[in-house]
């Protein structure tokens, strides 16, 4: 690794004194910063001797000569060598690598072996394992320099073409550091020609990917001339498609290409399409996140100029393709990030030169940046309709820079001068909120000013701030009182001030008209069921009220209608006239629009046995599916009655996807007193074991795994619920078994049946599964413990007991010879294993399989040392008085010292890679 200049040359005036501050300052400054190469320099230097004069060819020789005569065959040999990263150097067969490199010269192999055991000697040449190197790249680097000078180019593409596959790779991994040779630009621009090794870089996939980063430091501008061409091709959508297994590399070096101020543009504008062809919201294997450190003030990773940066999200915004103005915004969010910058780039590029990229040298570079990035904000404002809101997001930490208070308050002006900028008035209060008490007293008076001159002060956008934006807690737009420690006070004045705009809207039909058609598809509805109570109390009128909400609903499409205000007017109008909420939901089963929302509106004045009779009917009508009743698999089956909860949820179950969200409900009920000592009405246990007899548990996706387990421990429990059990583990079992379900999935499923009804889950998933082969579903698949390690071992004996020769090696497969915990395996033995070893009868074949025995089921690290901590707690089993014991042992060890040994052995291919 590299050190400074100085350092070098300190650490030799202490290793050599004899040197002069000349020469130390030349070695130093040749050496960059290595110190073996500073060491190999100064070891040739005899006394009275000065390299002030030398070049640096000459510091070269020295290092490899090192006081030995000159020999131009190890000269030329070390320089063919040197084209490559790293070579196995042991194989002196006629296909081996050292064959290969010795026919640039028609050199055997076994003399390439020869001058590398010289090398070696010299200390050139570094040896790990089976690989060779020639090092440091100091040294490498310009012998490979001098063989591409020396090695006529026909030959040389002649012996490229000959190359395995992992030597290819070695090779442009060499050459990736060679960009200041002429020879090595021009081997770059022949392999990137259409008829050169890269002509094609997608047919060529990962290897030709790999390649490509390589050498693309050699020739930035040409790699990135390639891609851009490629990309533009017809097989560029495939790599651009956020599914393409290769898409990060593609970014990860498009990023870096765009550290150069003169190619920023270009790599910008790549990256935003790889960025334009996601579906937002977009997740896994994204670009975003690489595009938008560009435009970062941190850790960018390019040394493109601020300008440069701002004019390229500008590009973007006029973009007349929606998706490339969708990345301007990512661009603008990006500009406007004050702190907790990161970088998910690596900052090595061959041998060129590279740090995080362009960063202030002062205070006011910063200042500048963001008062520029606001400019921009409020500039883009026409053309990019979420600028506003971008920059409101950032107001809060943007106003901690004093610098850019006029910057902010100007944009506040400009910003309402068409209509008013409520993200602001709500960024700018957050600001106020958290760091207000300890602002300036000037300071806290303009920020107080510019809050004061944002506030909304007409009714629609009253409603728009407080119903539609703003964050749960409702201190965002509460003024007033402080909230006296009691976190939930602003969270209850904000409701208020919700259900007052309702009340007022009420009273007015033109505004009113105009903020359901934005509140009733909106995504963040923070307080419409509180103004949909309002507008209830302010109803004059409750029938017409509702018809003008429902007509308003009917109006917006199905897949984005939201019922919310529906059902706080409900709500409030039952306490005003239950016989009208009971004739509205009557009426709304034969409403197509209406009918869908029917069990969350019924839920809103309770599932009581007027509203289930009411959406059984429904059902009947045929006008809900059952997901439609995932609305009411909450607390609003708490207190429902039994008898007609328990039809209600058959009706469910008769429905397609049914049983499984009759399920869910019926948890929520039980959910309710769970640690109550609550005697359950026994028609609905009858009606879950029905339910749970009919699961279908392929569906893995429509089962709330934790829900079941609670439906599971209250109707399988006892003798009544045996049969019931037996079933659903049956069930699972085939499942399971045709890899229709996951036990993964399942796992509170299993646990709670294990928990349940022991006897018969062991039954299932160990006797009989024991020849359907799913009893190693115990040894995988799980997050956490398995179920049956949770058993109290002395139950486990008593189910084994009853038939030991069969169901002790059972239990082996079973329980694990090491502790485990949530899922992290330790290499002490568990104490549930051992006491069922000494309990079974044939302890051989209680052991089992060693290797089943002995490999974790994750480990980090290497597992050659794990095996080897498990070889030494098990070799206590040597002093077992128990012979079964000492002879699967004695079997085991032979095997299990191979298995070490073959891991050691990977393990150092590991390692001992240059690459």
């Amino acid at each position: 690794q590299s050190a400074s200049t100085d350092l070098v040359s300190q650490w030799l005036k202490q290793s050599f004194p004899n040197i002069s501050q000349i020469d130390r300052s030349t070695i130093a400054n040749f050496s960059d910063g290595n110190f073996r190469v500073a060491r190999a320099i100064a070891d040739t230097l005899r006394k009275g001797e000065t390299l002030g004069k030398l070049k640096s060819r000459d510091l070269f020789e020295r290092i490899f000569q090192q006081r030995n005569e000159h020999d131009q065959s190890l000269l030329f040999a070390a320089e063919d060598l040197s084209l490559f990263y790293s070579l196995n150097g042991e194989d002196t067969s006629s296909y081996g690598e050292l064959a290969k490199i010795g026919s640039i010269r028609l050199v055997t192999s076994n003399d390439m072996f020869t001058a590398l055991v010289r090398l070696g000697r010299r200390g050139v040449a570094q040896s790990r394992g089976r690989w060779r190197a020639i090092l440091p790249h100091a040294i490498a680097n310009s012998l490979a320099t001098s063989a591409l000078e020396r090695i006529p180019r026909q030959e040389f593409d002649r012996f490229c073409k000959t190359l395995t596959p992992r030597m290819q790779k070695s090779l442009s991994r060499r050459i990736g550091f060679l960009h200041d040779s002429t020879e090595a630009q021009s081997t770059v621009a022949r392999w990137l020609c259409v008829d050169g090794p890269l002509g094609d870089l997608f047919s060529l996939g990962k290897q030709g990917l790999e390649i490509l980063t390589n050498i693309a430091p050699v020739a930035p501008d040409a790699v990135l001339a390639k891609i851009e061409r490629e990309l533009n091709s017809a097989k560029g959508e495939l790599v651009l498609a956020p599914n393409s297994t290769d898409r990060w590399q593609w970014v990860r070096l498009i990023k870096m290409l765009g550290y150069d101020p003169q190619l920023f543009e270009r790599a910008a504008m790549l990256l935003a399409r790889f960025v334009a062809i996601e579906p937002e919201g977009n997740k896994g294997n994204s670009a975003q996140n690489m595009f938008a450190e560009l435009f970062h003030l941190l850790l960018s990773g390019t040394k493109a100029s601020p300008e440069q940066r701002f004019a390229a999200a500008r590009q973007l915004a006029m973009s007349i393709d929606l998706e490339q103005r969708r990345c301007a915004s990512i661009a603008l969010d990006a500009l406007l990030k004050t702190g907790q910058f990161t970088s998910s780039s690596t900052f090595e590029f061959g041998a060129r030169p590279r740090d995080w990229g362009w960063s202030p040298k002062i205070n006011k570079d910063a200042w500048d940046w963001y008062k520029a990035a606001i400019a921009l904000a409020v500039g883009l404002s026409p053309a990019i309709d979420d600028a506003p809101k971008i920059l409101a997001r950032r107001v809060r930490e943007i106003w901690a820079i004093d610098a850019c208070h006029e910057a902010l308050e100007s944009a506040a002006v400009a910003l309402t001068k068409e209509k008013p900028w409520i993200e602001g008035w709500l960024g700018f209060r957050a600001a106020l909120r958290f760091e207000g008490k300890a602002m300036r007293p000037d300071v806290r008076g303009r920020l107080e000013t510019i809050i004061q001159r944002l506030k909304p002060s007409d009714l629609l956008n009253q409603a728009r701030a407080i119903v539609l934006s703003g964050a749960n807690s409702g201190w965002d737009i509460v003024d007033g009182d402080p909230d006296d420690d009691d976190v939930m006070k602003p969270w209850r004045k904000a409701s208020l001030m919700a259900k007052e705009v309702g009340s007022f809207l009420g009273q007015d039909s033109e505004i009113r008209k105009q903020f359901l058609v934005e509140l009733i598809p909106a995504s963040n509805q923070q307080r419409a069921f509180e103004c949909g109570e309002g507008l209830a109390e302010g109803a004059t009128d409750l029938s017409q009220m509702w018809h003008e909400l429902v007509g308003e609903f009917a109006k917006i499409a199905p897949n984005t209608r939201n019922a919310t205000v529906l059902g706080g007017f409900i709500y409030q109008a039952n306490q005003r006239d239950a016989t009208f909420t009971s004739s509205v939901l009557e009426s709304a089963i034969d409403d197509p629009d209406l009918a869908p929302s029917l069990p969350y509106l019924q839920a809103r004045v309770g599932i009581d046995k007027a509203g289930i009779n009411r959406l059984r009917r429904a059902i009947g009508k045929g006008v809900l599916r059952a997901m439609d009743f995932n609305s009411i698999a909450n607390g609003a089956v708490n207190d429902s009655p039994p008898e007609e909860l328990s039809a209600l949820l058959l009706d469910i179950a008769q429905l397609p996807e049914g049983v499984e969200i009759a399920l869910d409900i019926l948890h929520m009920h039980f959910f309710r007193d769970r640690e109550g000592g609550q005697q359950w009405d026994h028609l609905l246990i009858e009606t879950g074991r029905n339910l749970l007899c009919r699961t279908d548990f392929s569906k893995s996706g429509q089962l709330r795994d934790y829900g079941m387990h609670t439906v599971v421990s209250i109707c399988c429990a006892g003798i009544k619920g045996e049969d019931t059990a037996r079933d659903v583990c049956n069930h699972l079992s085939v499942a399971i078994e045709s890899y229709q379900a996951s036990p993964y999935d399942l796992n509170y499923v299993l646990k709670g049946l294990f928990e349940t009804q022991t006897f018969i889950a062991l039954d299932a998933f160990l006797l009989h599964g024991a020849t359907s082969g799913i009893t190693n579903l115990f040894n995988m698949h799980f997050n956490s413990d398995t179920p049956v390690e949770k058993i109290d071992p002395a139950l486990l004996r008593q189910w084994a007991n009853m038939d030991p020769k069969l169901r002790y090696p059972l239990l082996g497969q079973a329980i694990p010879m090491f502790k485990r915990k949530h899922g992290e395996e330790s290499d002490d033995f568990d104490p549930a294993f051992l006491e069922l070893l000494e309990a079974a009868p044939d302890k051989h074949a209680f052991l089992g399989d060693y290797w089943a025995r002995l490999h974790p089921r994750s480990w980090m690290g290497s597992l050659a040392n794990v095996l080897i901590q498990r070889r030494s707690q098990v070799l206590r089993f040597q002093v077992s008085p128990h012979a079964e014991v000492r002879q699967w042992i004695d079997g085991l060890l032979p095997d299990l010292d191979v298995w070490i040994e073959k891991e050691q052995i990977r393990d150092r291919d590991k390692e001992e890679s240059f690459e």
